[in-house]
C-alpha cells in the first residue's frame, strides 16, 4: 500500500521536527528556504564566526506491505515477516540517485536517505501533533547500500523488529544493512555539530567548489555500473537508459555552470541560496547549514 500523503509533506513535517528536536545551541539555517539569496535576509550577523555542518536529506516514501504474496517476502535469506515498510533506491527506470547521494556523501559525510515507518495520513497527523515524525523514521546513509550492483530496481526493507535494532535489508538479493533510528541520528549529527571547528561559510565554499568533482563521480560511477552489465544478459532497451541517464548527468553538470557562473563577489546569504540550489536541483536533497 502506498503512502497515503506527498513526499512534500512527509518532508515538511520532518524539517520542522529537526529544528526543535536536535540538541544545538543554536537554530539550524534551513539554506533551501531562503529567499534566492536576497541580501538582508537576517542570517548574515548570525552565521559569522559561526562552525557547523552541512546536512543533507533525501525523503522517500515508504511502501506499507502486508499481503502474502509481496515480493520481498518470497525470497529467502532475511528474517522479516509481514507487515514491513519498504522504500525504493531506483525506480523500474533506470536512475543514478544512489551514484549521486554516494558521490556527495564523499564531499559532505552527512548525506542521508530519510524514510516513514508509517504510512497513513492519520499516522502522520497524529506524529506531528506529538512531534513524533522524526522519532517514527529511519536515516540511512547512502555508502550503506554502496555501489548498486546492477540496472535492476533495488530496494530497502524494514519491519518493526528490524527498525528497533537499527537494521533493514537492501534487495534484491537480501543484504543486512544499518539504519539510524532518530536517537542516534540526532546525536550522531549534534556531536558532529558541538565537535567542528570550520568555520560554517568556508564548509559553503568548500562544499561549492566540489560539487562538480561531485558530479564527474556520479557520471564515472554509473559509467562503471553500466559497463559491469553482462553483454549477453543486457536487455535492448538497457543501453537507451544507459544513455539517457549518462545525458541527465552531462546536462547537470552544464546547469551547475550556469548557477556558479555569478561570480566571488557573492554575500553570505547567496552563497548559502546558491549552494541549496545546487543541492536540490541536481542532487535532489534538503540541504541545512547546522551551527553551534
Amino acid at each position: 500500500m502506498k503512502a497515503e500523503f506527498s513526499e512534500f509533506t512527509y518532508g515538511f513535517s520532518l524539517v520542522n521536527e529537526l529544528a526543535k528536536a536536535m540538541s544545538l545551541s543554536a537554530v539550524p539555517i534551513f539554506p533551501s528556504l531562503l529567499e534566492e539569496g536576497k541580501k538582508g535576509g537576517g542570517y548574515d550577523a548570525k552565521l559569522k564566526g559561526k562552525s557547523g555542518i552541512i546536512l543533507n536529506l533525501q525523503f522517500k516514501l515508504s511502501d506499507w506491505m502486508k499481503a502474502s504474496n509481496a515480493r520481498e517476502i518470497g525470497i529467502s535469506g532475511h528474517t522479516m515477516t509481514l507487515p514491513y515498510y519498504r522504500f525504493e533506491i531506483t525506480s523500474k527506470r533506470i536512475s543514478e540517485q544512489q551514484s549521486l547521494l554516494l558521490a556527495l556523501e564523499t564531499i559532505e559525510p552527512f548525506t542521508f536517505y530519510a524514510a516513514p515507518a508509517f504510512h497513513t495520513n492519520e499516522e502522520i497527523n497524529a506524529h506531528w501533533l506529538s512531534s513524533a515524525v522524526a522519532k517514527n523514521s529511519v536515516y540511512m546513509k547512502p555508502s550503506k547500500v554502496g555501489v548498486l550492483p546492477d540496472l535492476k530496481p533495488h530496494r530497502v526493507c524494514f519491519d518493526k523488529a528490524l527498525k528497533s535494532k537499527g537494521k533493514a535489508y537492501f534487495f534484491s538479493e537480501p543484504q543486512e544493512i544499518e539504519v539510524d533510528q532518530f536517537a542516534g541520528f540526532a546525536d550522531h549529527v549534534a556531536q558532529a555539530v558541538n565537535a567542528s571547528t570550520t568555520s560554517i561559510m568556508d564548509r559553503v565554499d568548500g562544499t561549492l567548489d566540489r560539487y562538480r568533482e561531485a558530479l564527474l563521480d556520479a557520471r564515472r560511477r554509473e559509467n562503471e555500473r553500466a559497463a559491469s552489465v553482462d553483454e549477453v544478459a543486457r536487455q535492448p532497451s538497457d543501453r537507451i537508459l544507459v544513455e539517457e541517464t549518462q545525458d541527465r548527468l552531462d546536462r547537470r553538470l552544464v546547469r551547475l555552470d550556469q548557477i556558479t557562473a555569478s561570480g566571488d563577489d557573492l554575500d553570505e546569504n547567496q552563497r548559502l541560496w546558491q549552494m541549496a540550489q545546487v543541492s536540490t536541483s541536481l542532487f535532489g536533497v534538503q540541504t541545512f547549514a547546522l551551527f553551534k
